[in-house]
């Protein structure tokens, strides 16, 4: 924590050289950093992601139906600090935090992301309840946006900067998702089989990394 606020930064993935640093968000800010040519993967486009990531949702909502009450208080992983509850509803808590964030009212989404709320998460019907709030809450800001908004054109402030509105989009996007992932397999690991059907379609095309739980 000294190192990182002697860099003037409070959060991580931050890769450090001296007095200069990249945040580790984005692979391409990385790769320019460290000096490898690296060809950046193609995004898919907004009105992609943005019905992508309410599937997703969606589907994080039937595996949350699936999961039991009494564990919610319980830790998901021994890789993950937090309990099962608490990473149920930052799948959501996601979306709300990217509204925010895109909307100019806050800088430091990830702050915003990983509030929980008063009292924890002990109703898997709450976190469905949050689901659809959060749901209407991306769709209505996907309305208003005008045709340029929509192209992904435009900057968004964030702690880390300024970025493109397309790549805050599939960032928040893939990282719904990876929750997601997580929750299917705590659903997995009971011996129960996830409500999640199209799981390799709504995955597809997503920067996911290749280990469920890092």
């Amino acid at each position: 924590m000294q190192s990182l606020l002697a860099l003037g930064v409070r959060n991580v993935p931050v890769l450090a050289r001296g007095t200069e640093y990249v945040f580790g968000q984005q692979i391409a800010d990385v790769a320019r950093f460290v000096g490898i040519e690296a060809a950046a993967p193609v995004p898919l486009e907004p009105s992609v992601l943005i019905a992508r990531w309410i599937t997703i949702l969606h589907s994080a909502q039937r595996i949350c139906r699936q999961l039991p009450a009494d564990a919610l208080a319980r830790p998901a992983t021994d890789a993950r600090p937090g309990t099962l509850g608490d990473l149920a509803w930052h799948v959501f808590r996601i979306g709300d935090a990217f509204v925010e964030c895109a909307e100019g009212r806050v800088r430091d989404w990830v702050t915003v992301s990983m509030e929980p709320p008063p009292g924890g998460v002990t109703d898997p019907t709450a976190l469905c309840d949050y689901g659809d709030t959060v749901i209407a809450r991306l769709e209505q800001w996907w309305q208003s946006l005008d045709v340029d908004s929509r192209m992904g054109r435009g900057p968004v402030a964030t702690f880390q900067g300024d970025v493109s509105l397309h790549m805050f989009l599939e960032r928040q996007t893939w990282h719904s998702a990876q929750h997601t992932r997580q929750l299917a397999d705590v659903v997995e690991r009971r011996g129960v089989q996830p409500a999640w059907p199209n799981r390799d379609s709504e995955l597809a095309g997503l920067p996911l990394p290749k280990a469920v739980w890092n």
